[in-house]
Formats: structure tokens, sequence, C-alpha cells
């Protein structure tokens, strides 16, 4: 019954494509509709902003429908559905950032040429795709538009890896660098902490530090990376934390699996971003003093603010034969490799109070990863990606 209907429905809607003209239309969506953030939102508020055509967020939560319509910014909701459809009918460029693209009538995309744009969701040698990498080259090269940071990422990604069409690949960087580069919002944002402050319960302007603890996510069940750290207990390092004045704040990724931290300690929170839905791990990224990780994309990003990384990479030769890199990954790491639980604690005393030393330390490995992943300090991604819609 299913499929008739859609099969009713699929057809039904080509019948309606051709008595609705294209309009000045740009639909943008991010992972999984029910947040705001990464590069599809930075680059949303510009089109907004700087262009005449009518933009629309793509959400399903009703605290994002609450704040675009606060900055009186157009949205399309399941809960209109009828609208949803006519304005996908009518618009000409559909963006996302990642595989998953907002694309419901690709028939209907085939014939009107709707154009469809990703903008990755990071960059980096990791293989950032989840599934069978074939899966993975199919759905990417029904893109028309893939925008990578570098010549370099788009030949070695792009080209090499997900045999794109040489056309397709842009090198536009990625929105949220434009954000990260903008050294006084950068500031602006570190001081008022405002999503620190709610989760660990501090006043404004009270000083303490905070880690920002990002793993990228893994396939199967298991505990976190940072459990398997030679010696490590949570009481303990609880415990160095709070000590120092520092605060480690965990966001679990949407797809991982990993084991839950207890909420009584103190100084240690984990944070599931689907439950806070204008939560925008960037501004975590900005309001912190150091990052852990391990293969995240978000290495990239942070490593153009230049504070301290430390890397925590337990699992490395399964995740190389799961999903395999680009390139070395360890060879990029801009940070000490963390095996011991009382090497993390010698190098998070080391770097927190001193973020100069740190990109001293690491200023080749740095400069590598940005020539290779990252792009130049003026690229400006948001307009470059607007230039290109605004030329066809």
């Amino acid at each position: 019954m299913k499929i008739i209907l859609k099969f009713i429905i699929r057809n039904l809607l080509c019948i309606l494509s051709f008595f609705i003209s294209q309009k000045n239309i740009i639909i943008i969506g991010g992972p999984d509709n029910r947040r705001y953030g990464g590069n599809v939102k930075y680059l949303y508020e510009f089109l907004s902003e700087n262009t005449s055509y009518e933009v629309f967020w793509l959400t399903e939560s009703e605290d994002i429908m609450k704040h675009l319509q606060s900055k009186n910014l157009r949205y399309l909701t399941n809960k209109n559905y009828l609208k949803k459809i006519i304005t996908t009918l009518k618009c000409k460029y559909v963006i996302d950032s990642g595989t998953n693209f907002y694309n419901p009538f690709n028939y209907v995309s085939r014939m009107k040429k709707i154009i469809k744009i990703t903008t990755m969701h990071g960059s980096g040698p990791k293989l950032t795709l989840g599934g069978n990498k074939e899966e993975q080259r199919r759905v990417l090269n029904l893109f028309d538009t893939v925008c990578f940071c570098t010549d370099y990422a788009k030949n070695k990604i792009g080209i090499d890896e997900f045999c794109l069409n040489k056309n397709i690949g842009k090198v536009f960087g990625q929105p949220k660098h434009d954000i990260l580069r903008d050294s006084n919002y950068v500031d602006s944002i570190y001081l008022k902490r405002t999503w620190s402050n709610k989760i660990f319960n501090k006043q404004p302007n009270e000083k303490y530090h905070v880690i920002y603890y990002c793993p990228t996510w893994r396939d199967k069940n298991m505990s976190l990376p940072l459990e398997q750290l030679n010696n490590f207990t949570f009481e303990k390092f609880n415990d160095f934390l709070e000590s120092n004045n520092i605060h480690l704040l965990y966001t679990e990724h949407i797809l991982s699996n990993f084991s839950k931290i207890n909420a009584q300690y103190t100084n240690i929170k984990q944070v599931t971003l689907k439950d806070y839905s204008l939560l925008d791990n960037l501004e975590l990224l900005m309001e912190s003093d150091m990052m852990i990780t391990d293969y995240s994309t978000l290495s990239s990003d942070y490593s153009i603010l230049k504070k301290p990384q430390l890397f925590i990479i337990t699992d490395i030769e399964e995740i190389n034969s799961k999903k395999g890199f680009i390139e070395d990954p360890v060879a990029l790491m801009p940070g000490a490799i963390i095996t011991e639980y009382k090497d993390l604690c010698k190098y998070i005393k080391k770097y927190i109070h001193n973020p100069d030393l740190y990109s001293n330390d690491y200023k080749d490995k740095l400069s590598v990863l940005k020539k290779k992943y990252i792009g130049p300090e003026t690229q400006n991604s948001r307009q470059m990606i607007t230039n290109y819609i605004l030329s066809r």
C-alpha cells in the first residue's frame, strides 16, 4: 500500500511541477531537522541578510521555530506540509551540510533542475561519511556542487576517494570558518560563555577553565576513549579538574553509542546535542580553553583558534580498518597523543594556562593542517558561495 501511495504522490508531484515555475528560493537543512548549527546555519543567516532570495530553514523543533520567528527568518516544517511541498517545487537551490540532503522529490529535481549544494560538515583526513564507500560515492555524486576548503582536499577527498566529477568540487571553504576567523566575535562568545555557564551553573564573569571533549562517533557500543586510558577513573579526574578550577564538557555525537557519564561529577558534564536544539558546538569551541578529541574534523576548526588540543586515539587500528583515513591522521594531529592518565593531567596543566607555548610547540603541524584542509585566512566562504549562487 505504501509503495502504491508513494507512486501516486510521486507522479502527482511530477505533474504539478510543470505548472509551478521556479522562484528565487533556497531551502537549507541541517543533519536531522532538529538542530540549528554548523556550516549551514551561518550560510543560512548570511544568505537571508545579504540576498533578495527567500531562504528557508528546515526544522521540526519548536525551539528553533521560535528562535527563527524572533529574528524574522523563514522556515519550513511538516506542520505546514502543503507550504513545504509547494515551496520545494518552487525552489532553485537546496543546501545541506552532509550527504543526506533534503531532496524528497528527486524525480522533480531532475526534471526542474533544482541545484543541490553540500557545504560538507567538516574538513580533515578522516573519511567523514558514514556507511559503505560505494554508497558514499553514489550519494555524493548526486550533488551539483560539493564544497571543499582547499584544492588539496578537493583532489584528495573529492576526486581520488569519491570519484567526483571535476566540475562538482568547488574550493569555497566552510562558512563556520568565517566565524572562527572573526577574532572580535570569538572573544565576545568566550567572555559571555552562555552555554558553559548554563551547563555548569556558573555566574556571569565567573572565572574558570573549560575543556571541550568531543570524540567522533563509533558504530558500536563502547566506553569513552577517555575511560580507556591506563589508570583512568572519573573520580580521580574530577578531583584533578576541581583542584585546578577546570571543567570538562562532553557533547555526545548524535550517532555515537558511548557509555554515559554519571551526572554526580561536579566538574564533568555530558550534554546530548539533540536535547539542546539551539546549541551549536561551534560556540563550545569558542567558549573553551582546550579541546580533547581523536579523529574528529573539529580538530581542523579548533586549529583556527590556535588553542591547545590533546588526542586520545586508543582504537586507531580498528577505525582505520573499518572506515579508513585519507592519509595518516597522526601526522596531522596538532597536539600530544595521550595514552596514560598521568600524561593527560600533565599536558592539561602544561598548556591550558599557556596557549602560546602550545602554538609554538605545534606550529609545524598547525601549518600543514591549514595548508591541506583549512585554507587561507582571507578565505570568505559565505561570500564565495553567495556569489556562486547569484552568478548562475
